[in-house]
């Protein structure tokens, strides 16, 4: 992948999926998926985490940190910048970053019983 004409560094095997970018514009997240795992590359760099799935990521406003949905052995979580945060969940829906970047909005499914959650997000 080419941002800015620019090539990544990096590549990947099996796919690179919808590029975000930061708001200021001068970074680049996408999905990405090698030897059959997925991850986020943030500016042609994997994350070292990998998952079973992964869903669009997310910048917080000073573009410092990137958040994303997970799937990992049937549960679901949020990833920030490249670490599983928080605890698992039975089903979990787009986290909601707040205008500051210091807290997301978590909307998740536990044993039956929806919740949200506003947790302060720090630098893992």
């Amino acid at each position: 992948m080419a941002v800015n004409g620019s090539v990544w560094g990096k590549t990947f095997g099996d796919a690179v999926c919808d590029p975000v970018f930061s708001p200021d514009g001068n970074r680049v997240a996408a999905i990405v998926k090698d030897k059959n795992r997925w991850t986020i590359g943030v500016d042609g760099i994997p994350w070292s985490q990998t998952f079973d799935m992964v869903w669009q990521p997310l910048f917080t406003p000073d573009g410092k940190k990137v958040i994303a949905k997970v799937e990992q052995d049937g549960k679901f979580a949020l990833a920030l910048n490249g670490k599983a945060i928080g605890r698992p969940y039975d089903g979990i829906y787009d986290p909601v970053i707040g205008p500051e970047g210091d807290r997301v909005l978590v909307k998740a499914l536990e044993g039956g019983k929806y919740y949200r959650r506003v947790v302060a997000i720090g630098n893992p």
